[in-house]
């Protein structure tokens, strides 16, 4: 499996500095290629943090492979280099956390240092030995809190301090987005299987575009891109899970297969997925997970990372990292976890996100109970609403968190919008 790193690595290198191959084959961009910018998205991109963490941004002749690299909804690495690698892997407090992909180092910088292991070194560390730092996008979403482990990468190993970040490192998280950023809006709800109505309201894409736009320009004119926007210990916007206090969010429903089906009261369980510190035996090396495991099950050492979440406002919204127009003027309730509806599990639902909608009018809220300002309450008008995304539009893009094209996609929408 290890073989797959060689190949990115020498595959990108011709490309990028060869003439011709080995057997006299001419590269036919030879030249072309000034710089190179590699991403993935989940498993790709837990892969590429792998890359850089096991020495293959150097190339065979000592020179950096990628000059910038962008894991989008990566949380964790991929467990590629070791006998029967398993290069795959889930969310969720029932997936089997003995199991590989767990065990190696999530923060970057070459100088952390690790409390629960007492270990130096984080996924930098290799590559700032051979001067083949990349720089580096991370981009998150509230589903990686919840799901995927994600909190170590921003806070030491008990969750008691932010971590000092690399200057080739930003991290971006978007509040309120699940783990399929794409899929966003488009509310698909099987009562069977979710409890609450399913995906988030929350579109993470037209951030990750103009983030593309800022890393290019960081890598080819050195400007500098937006700082970190992410939750923090410092500003009391990352807690942990027992520390968020929901509202009430009752008496609604949606439309399910053109019926009309009553959303369930919300009741928040708590329910994380954990992060354990784990012997697989002599022979395996768990901060790069490689060699030959030969405690199987791994034996649990009694020691627990601390898992933290982005802490929320009185409409159940979060309010670390970026917020963008779907969130900041929201028309609900989204967030980037929801619970699996099959009464038998107790458990989280994939890495789906939820949608739970404010009532129209005060009259209905106060008649639910619902704790949650109403649309007519918190908007009164459509041209106040209208007036409100532009206003967080206008702010993204200043932010250079969005481009202005997507800008107006954004504010056409609201346009379009018939609730009011």
């Amino acid at each position: 499996m290890g073989v797959g790193l060689a190949a990115i690595r020498d595959i990108v290198t011709f490309f990028k500095t060869q003439p011709a191959d080995a057997n006299g084959f001419r590269n036919p961009v030879f030249g072309s290629i000034k710089y190179t910018l590699g991403t993935g998205t989940s498993q790709s991109g837990n892969f590429m943090k792998t890359f850089i963490h096991l020495g293959f941004n150097e190339d065979l002749t000592g020179k950096k492979v990628f000059d910038a690299i962008f894991p989008i909804v990566a949380a964790r690495q991929t467990n590629i280099n070791m006998r029967f690698a398993v290069p795959g892997g889930g969310g969720g407090p029932r997936t089997e956390h003995r199991a590989y992909g767990q065990a190696s180092v999530r923060a970057f910088s070459p100088e952390y240092y690790d409390d629960i292991t007492e270990r130096e070194g984080g996924i930098f560390t290799r590559a700032a030995l051979s001067n083949t730092i990349p720089k580096v996008f991370l981009l998150y979403t509230s589903s990686e809190m919840w799901s995927l482990q994600c909190s170590p990468v921003l806070t030491d190993a008990y969750g008691q301090y932010d971590l000092k970040q690399p200057d080739e490192l930003r991290i971006y998280y978007i509040a309120g987005a699940q783990h399929s950023v794409g899929l966003y809006g488009a509310v698909n709800w099987n009562p069977e299987r979710s409890v609450y109505p399913g995906s988030s309201m929350v579109d993470g894409n037209p951030v990750m575009r103009a983030l593309w736009i800022d890393l290019e320009q960081w890598v080819v004119n050195g400007t500098e891109p937006p700082e970190s926007s992410v939750p923090a210990i410092r500003n009391k916007t990352l807690v942990f899970p027992d520390e968020l206090k929901f509202p009430v969010m009752k008496g609604l429903s949606w439309t399910v297969n053109g019926n009309k089906v009553p959303i369930p009261e919300f009741k928040y369980r708590g329910i994380i997925s954990g992060l354990s510190l784990l012997d697989f035996g002599p022979e395996f090396n768990e901060y790069d997970e490689s060699g030959i495991t030969t405690v199987l099950p791994p034996a649990y050492l009694g020691k627990d990372y601390a898992i933290m979440v982005s802490q929320i406002d009185e409409d159940g919204n979060e309010t670390g990292g970026i917020r963008t127009p779907e969130l900041s003027v929201p028309l609900g309730t989204s967030m980037g976890f929801n619970y699996d509806a099959r009464t038998y599990l107790e458990d989280l639902y994939g890495l789906n996100g939820s949608f739970i909608p404010f009532h129209r009018t005060k009259a209905e809220r106060i008649q639910a109970g619902d704790t949650r300002l109403s649309l007519e309450e918190r908007y009164g008008s459509r041209e106040v609403y209208i007036s409100e995304i532009e206003k967080a539009v206008n702010e993204l893009i200043v932010q250079r968190l969005l481009l202005p094209e997507d800008g107006k996609k954004i504010l056409q929408k609201a346009k379009n919008q018939t609730i009011f």
